[in-house]
């Protein structure tokens, strides 16, 4: 009898961590090509056309990020609940209520950047001649608004595999596409149309392949949505994505707040500064992601099986294998990003090594906590989380506002770091 628990055990630890290195796998391979693409870019449009870029791009997504209830979320603990139970018929129906809701969300996104495009490109960017290409960009949202939904119903029958096979490939092409057409000359415009393309094209291959999996584990996905097959359990759902949708919102405020109110009062150059910094701290998230999406889904199979006490002991255990030394390797790579930076970027963004290292020592708090998250979530305990994440904002957005306008991306960045401190919400 011990042996069959140990060896069930052992099991679990090798499936859990062999997971992690797949996903950990494509993460670090499609961040590596983003960060490559990033840097070249700053490169070779220099900091004014880079930071232009990054505004046009970071409209559209203010706006989205504005509604989006992180709706994949809600669908990994749900259709995990009732795909455990063997009940299909509930699993189909979340899953469409997924699509439902993020298809809603991207066309009220798509709208009101159709409206806000006009002042934004003129006020924020600087550029009313870039309208178009703002739009364009907020269109490729409506497809790329199928990935989430899909990518949960990926996590939820444990295809890591697949699901990295698709980001890495996707992120090989769009960044190949890219540094061609700027190798040969074309700017800031063939940049964004090609991004557009690429997040139309991302969701449209997660939703064949999600269809495929939903049809052999479940059933077809074009059955009629019936309501009350979820109606007992809908107030809770929508409860839910409630509180997503306030933890998105504040999400998006450390996301793109700052880079904005940065290009109203400092302009195009400084946020090419501060783009090239951020884009830095952001790639420990191609670790903390695939942490948490192989994290969060045995988290809800272990509480909706055994309880609040075995997930908690699980979460320790994974603070102190992973969260703590990588968090502690990360906070040494600040120390190195004096000589780093110039080197990938060149000597036009040595002003952005002290943003960049008060940026990547905050964000090491991302490796530290990235259980933290999956824990609350799998609990049910998103009220609790998202009342943290409020506080947090509340504390520290008047730091923003004082900060910013005199210090520019120092004071962004210290911002930043602040946030980091709720666990990256």
């Amino acid at each position: 009898m011990g042996i069959h628990v140990r060896t069930d055990r052992s099991n679990l630890v090798q499936g859990f961590l062999t997971n992690v290195a797949t996903l950990s796998a494509a993460s670090f391979a499609s961040g590596l090509l983003n960060l490559v693409q990033a840097m070249f870019l700053a490169r070779w449009l220099g900091p004014e056309n880079f930071g232009l870029l990054a505004l046009i791009i970071s409209v559209p997504q203010f706006v989205f990020n504005l509604f989006d209830a992180r709706t994949a979320s809600a669908v990994i603990k749900y259709i995990g609940e009732f795909h455990a139970r063997g009940d299909s018929a509930r699993a189909v129906m979340m899953c469409q209520l997924g699509f439902l809701i993020d298809l809603g969300i991207s066309l009220l996104t798509v709208t009101l950047v159709i409206i806000l495009a006009p002042w934004a490109s003129a006020t924020i960017v600087g550029r009313p001649d870039f309208l178009g290409l703002m739009i364009l960009y907020a269109l490729a949202m409506i497809p790329r608004a199928l990935r989430g939904t899909s990518h949960a119903v990926m996590v939820t029958l444990s295809k890591f595999a697949l699901s990295a096979r698709l980001e890495v490939s996707l992120a090989g092409l769009r960044t190949v596409l890219v540094l061609v057409a700027v190798l040969i000359g074309y700017g800031v415009a063939a940049v964004i149309v090609i991004q557009a393309i690429g997040l139309a094209l991302t969701g449209i291959l997660y939703a064949f392949l999600a269809k495929r999996l939903i049809q052999e584990r479940w059933g077809s996905i074009w059955k009629p949505f019936r309501r009350r097959m979820l109606s007992e359990r809908l107030g809770e759902i929508f409860r839910f994505l409630g509180f997503s949708e306030w933890s998105a919102f504040m999400g998006m405020i450390s996301g793109q707040l700052d880079l904005l109110l940065l290009g109203y009062f400092h302009g195009a150059t400084q946020v090419g500064h501060y783009r090239v910094a951020k884009s830095l701290a952001a790639s420990l998230s191609y670790l903390v992601k695939p942490l948490q999406q192989v994290t969060y889904p045995e988290l809800v199979n272990l509480f909706s099986r055994e309880g609040m006490e075995r997930s908690w002991l699980r979460s320790r255990r994974l603070a102190t294998s992973l969260g703590f030394p990588l968090g502690l390797a990360a906070l040494a790579g600040v120390l190195l990003l004096p000589w780093v930076l110039p080197l990938l970027v060149g000597s036009d963004y040595l002003s952005a090594v002290p943003s960049a290292q008060i940026m990547v020592g905050g964000a090491s708090i991302w490796l530290f906590l990235f259980w933290l998250r999956p824990l609350y979530y799998s609990s049910g305990r998103i009220k609790s989380w998202t009342l943290i994440g409020t506080m947090a904002l509340v504390v520290s957005l008047p730091l923003l506002i004082v900060l910013l306008p005199a210090w520019g991306s120092l004071g962004a960045a210290t911002w930043f770091a602040v946030m980091n401190l709720s666990a990256g919400i």
